[in-house]
C-alpha cells in the first residue's frame, strides 16, 4: 500500500472518529435540552392545574375538570401526556383515562409547598419517560410524559452529508500529508541509492524543521559520515598493510628464487632459510599486532579485567629490555613505588609497557638515558617514560600513533619495525579509558599515561 493511500485512510479514520464524537455529543446535547424544556413546560402545566382547583373560586368542580382537560390538550404531545390531580386529602379530582390505578396511588410528592420533583427513565434509544410530582396550594398534581425525541434527522444528515465531506477531506488531507512525507522519504531513498552505488560523500538534503523526519535525516547524515570515514580508514589500512607485506614477501621470494636457481652449499641454504625465517617472524609479529588493532574495543570486555600490580609488571618489562638497553649503552632510571594497582587486561597492559619502553630505548641513541616513574593518588595512576633522544618533530607528533607510521629518523637510520608499536599503545589506552600524552623537544620525548582507578 502506498504512503499516500495510508495517509488518506488514516486521515479519514481520524476525521470519521471526530465526526462520530461530534454526533454523540450533539445527540446528548439535544436530549438534555429537550428534556430540560419539557420539564419546564410540565411544571407550568402542574401550577396551572393547581390554580384551576382554587378553593376560593366558586366554579363547579365539573367545570374545573373541563378546564383542566381542555388545557391539557395544548400541553400534550402526540397523546403521550398522562395527568392526575388529588385534593389535599388525597381524593382524586381529575385524571386521564389511560392512567393505571396503581400509578395513580403512588405518592412521591415534595413536602415543600409550591415545589416539584421530577424523574426521567430511558425507554429506548430516542424515547424518554418523565414524571413530575407537584405539591400545590390547593392540590397535588402528577404528570407523566413519554416523549419521542426527534434525532433521526441529525443521524441521517450525518451519514448523508458528513461522510461524503469526510471522504473529500481525507483525499485532500491525505494527499497533502502523503506528498510531504513522500518527498522526505524520496530524499532518503535517493541518498541510500547513492551510498549503495559507492558515492559515500552524498548526504540527504535537510530542512530547518525539527520534526521526526528532519531529525532522522540528520541522524542518517551522521551515520553516512561515519560510514564514509570508516571506509576511508579501511582503504587506508588496506593500502598500508599491503605496502608492509610487500617488502618481506619480496625478500623471501628473491632469496628462494636465487637458492633454487642452481645447487648451493649447505651454508648457503642455511643462510636463505635463516633469512626466510627472519621475514616469517616479522610477518607473524605483524599479524599478531594487527589482530590487536582490528578488534573493536568492545571485544576486550571489562568483565574480563582484573586487578593488576602495575609496579611489578613495569619492573618485569624493564628487566626484559635490559639486554637491548645494554647493547645500545642506554641507562634506565626508575622510580617505582610498590603495589601500584590498576584494573585492566594484563596482556594488553604488558604490550603497552613493552612498546613504550622499547620505543624510548630505541630512539635514545648511544649512551642515552631513560627515566621511568610511577605515581598515583586516590583517583589515578600515572606512568611517565622520558628519554633524552633527538625528540620528535612537531609536524610528526600527531602521526606517531597512526598505524604503520614510521618517523623520518627511523627510516633514515634503517631501523626495523612495523610502525604499529605506538598504535597498539593508543589502542590499549582506549580499551582501558586511559589518557596518553606526548611532550617532545630537542632534549627528548616524554610519554605520559594516566589510568583512572574508577
Amino acid at each position: 500500500m502506498k504512503v499516500k493511500t495510508k495517509f488518506a485512510l488514516v486521515t479519514a479514520g481520524i476525521l470519521f472518529l471526530f465526526a462520530l464524537l461530534f454526533l454523540v455529543a450533539n445527540t446528548a446535547f439535544i436530549l438534555h435540552e429537550t428534556l430540560l424544556v419539557r420539564r419546564y413546560e410540565l411544571r407550568i402545566v402542574a401550577r396551572r392545574i393547581d390554580e384551576i382547583f382554587n378553593s376560593a373560586d366558586k366554579t363547579t368542580i365539573g367545570k374545573k375538570r373541563a378546564l383542566v382537560l381542555e388545557g391539557v390538550k395544548f400541553a400534550a404531545k402526540k397523546g403521550n401526556l398522562k395527568f392526575a390531580a388529588f385534593n389535599l386529602k388525597g381524593d382524586p379530582l381529575v385524571f386521564s383515562d389511560d392512567y393505571q390505578e396503581e400509578v395513580l396511588r403512588e405518592r412521591n410528592y415534595p413536602t415543600k409547598l409550591g415545589s416539584s420533583k421530577n424523574t426521567e427513565q430511558w425507554k429506548s434509544w430516542n424515547k424518554w419517560d418523565t414524571d413530575i410530582y407537584y405539591t400545590g396550594e390547593y392540590c397535588y398534581v402528577k404528570l407523566n410524559d413519554t416523549q419521542n425525541i426527534e434525532i433521526e434527522d441529525d443521524i441521517i444528515l450525518f451519514f448523508l452529508v458528513s461522510l461524503p465531506v469526510i471522504a473529500v477531506l481525507a483525499v485532500i488531507g491525505g494527499g497533502l500529508l502523503g506528498a510531504a512525507a513522500t518527498r522526505q522519504i524520496g530524499r532518503v531513498e535517493k541518498a541510500a541509492a547513492e551510498i549503495a552505488g559507492g558515492n559515500l560523500a552524498y548526504r540527504v538534503p535537510t530542512s530547518s524543521s525539527n520534526d521526526e523526519m528532519a531529525v532522522m535525516e540528520r541522524d542518517l547524515n551522521r551515520m553516512f559520515a561515519e560510514l564514509e570515514s570508516s571506509f576511508s580508514r579501511i582503504m587506508e589500512f588496506s593500502s598500508d598493510l599491503a605496502h608492509e607485506l610487500r617488502t618481506p614477501l619480496t625478500v623471501m621470494t628473491g632469496e628462494l628464487e636465487v637458492a633454487l636457481r642452481e645447487t648451493r652449499s649447505e651454508e648457503e641454504y642455511q643462510r636463505v632459510l635463516a633469512k626466510t625465517m627472519e621475514e616469517v617472524a616479522f610477518l607473524r609479529r605483524l599479524v599478531d599486532d594487527m589482530l590487536i588493532l582490528v578488534k573493536p574495543n568492545l571485544a576486550y570486555a571489562k568483565e574480563n579485567f582484573e586487578t593488576i600490580d602495575l609496579s611489578e609488571l613495569l619492573s618485569a618489562s624493564i628487566d626484559a629490555l635490559d639486554l637491548l638497553a645494554d647493547s645500545k649503552g642506554v641507562k634506565t632510571h626508575s622510580r617505582i613505588p610498590k603495589e601500584m594497582k590498576i584494573h585492566g587486561n594484563p596482556s594488553l597492559v604488558r604490550m603497552l609497557l613493552y612498546n613504550l619502553l622499547h620505543n624510548s630505548i630505541k630512539y635514545s641513541g648511544e649512551n642515552g638515558e631513560v627515566e621511568i616513574s610511577l605515581t598515583g593518588d586516590s583517583d589515578t595512576t600515572t606512568l611517565s617514560i622520558k628519554d633524552n633522544g633527538p625528540g620528535i618533530p612537531e609536524e610528526e607528533r600527531l602521526n606517531v600513533f597512526k598505524r604503520f607510521y614510521r618517523m623520518k629518523i627511523a627510516k633514515d637510520n634503517g631501523s626495523s619495525g612495523t610502525g604499529l608499536g605506538l598504535a597498539i599503545v593508543k589502542k590499549v589506552c582506549e580499551v582501558h579509558e586511559a589518557e596518553i600524552t606526548l611532550e617532545s623537544s630537542d632534549e627528548g620525548s616524554t610519554f605520559t599515561v594516566v589510568f583512572k582507578l574508577h
